[in-house]
């Protein structure tokens, strides 16, 4: 979702929003790699299973924000 909210941004030249965005789509891929290899550490072959894909196209460089914080909250209710 954050490399979208990136791609939106860079192409309408918002590049410090993208560049902000990026980092965020780098820190859940570096999540990720952490879990992969907390399973394979512990010889667990993880399955991988198809996500929907993230939404590309926003009204507003506003609509990404509200959709990041949507998105956090998401990640973080438990």
């Amino acid at each position: 979702a954050y490399l979208a909210m990136s791609c939106w941004c860079e192409t309408r030249h918002f590049s410090g929003y993208a560049a902000f965005y990026r980092l965020q789509a780098d820190e859940e891929i570096a999540h990720g790699r952490k879990f992969l290899d907390y399973l394979v550490e512990r010889d667990i072959v993880p399955t991988p299973r198809a996500i929907p894909a993230p939404t590309a196209e926003f009204e507003s460089l506003t609509a990404t924000a509200e959709a990041a914080y949507t998105l956090e909250r998401q990640n973080t209710a438990g």
